[in-house]
């Protein structure tokens, strides 16, 4: 028994009917669709955007959904800022101006919490309704948190009429990553911790909200030194690491998101930032999910946990 079908429609399969209605061809020929828009819809619709080629239908449960994709052509100037994205299993690190965030999203706990849950309700009964149940709960939550972070990351953008910058993460990322991993646990974790729908879901809340998005290649840039392009090495304290040769110590996630600001101003022909100079302090500060996810933006953040200051 079938209980789902996705089909992927090319140009010669399907037509628009105006906005509230498709035209999609079958073996027993073309049949109309009528539409029942969400809200969203419309608001690309009246915002100017287009609709792109290959819509994705899905039957479900004697239900037809249709999946469209918007397109537009946008003309972004900005000020020169540069906001820095790095995504975690336990936080996404954002660089703004000379602060950087760590805004908790424990996505470790609750894969690892759900995981457990799953395993003493099938220990208790076998049923694969449960199965479901548990799965589509997890996954709510999870898509929670990243829609929710990356409406601070978006808003925060286009307050400062900034560039996001965020890691070009490949297609096998996941595979890749659990390589050499021979812990099942944590070759579940990293499938579990969706990085890559993180990032597409940051990308999809900067475009909306008009904020200008780059891609920048992330290798090395967890283990090399911001300031003198050093390999770094592993610090005291977990997650923290040293530079040999100008003795700086900075948490693995800051550095992430300072060479991701500076390989994206070397790209674009810009000086990326100098060694910082004896005055300069760069402030971290662990924000739990419920002080960011009260808050639209993340200036606007007050009482921040400073976690540590970074001076040369």
């Amino acid at each position: 028994m079938v209980n789902k079908t996705t089909i992927w429609l090319d140009d010669h399969l399907w037509k628009p009917l105006g906005y509230t209605a498709i035209k999609v061809a079958t073996h027993k020929g073309w049949i109309t669709i009528e539409l029942q828009p969400h809200k969203l819809y419309w608001k690309y619709i009246n915002g100017g955007w287009k609709l792109r080629t290959q819509p994705k239908l899905k039957i479900k449960q004697r239900r037809v959904y249709m999946y469209f994709t918007f397109e537009k052509e946008i003309e972004i100037e900005t000020d020169g800022n540069v906001i820095s994205v790095d995504v975690n299993e336990g936080n996404v690190t954002v660089k703004v101006l000379n602060k950087v965030y760590l805004l908790q999203i424990d996505i470790k706990r609750l894969t690892l919490g759900y995981a457990n849950y799953r395993k003493i309700m099938q220990s208790i009964k076998s049923n694969k309704h449960i199965k479901r149940v548990i799965h589509g709960r997890e996954r709510n939550r999870k898509k929670d948190r990243r829609y929710k972070v990356a409406n601070v990351i978006a808003n925060i953008a286009k307050q400062l009429n900034a560039v996001v910058v965020l890691e070009d993460l490949p297609k096998r990322c996941p595979r890749n990553m659990i390589g050499n991993v021979k812990d099942k646990k944590l070759r579940h974790r990293i499938y579990q911790a969706g990085f890559r729908s993180l990032i597409k879901v940051i990308e999809e809340k900067c475009l909306e909200k008009g904020a200008h998005v780059v891609k920048v290649n992330p290798r090395e840039t967890s283990s090399t030194c911001p300031f003198c392009n050093s390999k770094l090495m592993r610090g005291d304290a977990p997650r923290q690491l040293k530079c040999p040769k100008c003795n700086v110590e900075i948490g693995r996630d800051v550095v992430a998101v300072l060479n991701l600001e500076k390989r994206y101003l070397t790209l674009e022909g810009q000086m990326p930032f100098v060694p910082m100079p004896d005055e300069f302090t760069l402030e971290v500060a662990v924000l739990p999910m419920k002080e960011w996810m009260r808050r639209k933006s993340l200036p606007l953040m007050q009482h921040a946990t400073v976690l540590n200051k970074v001076k040369r």
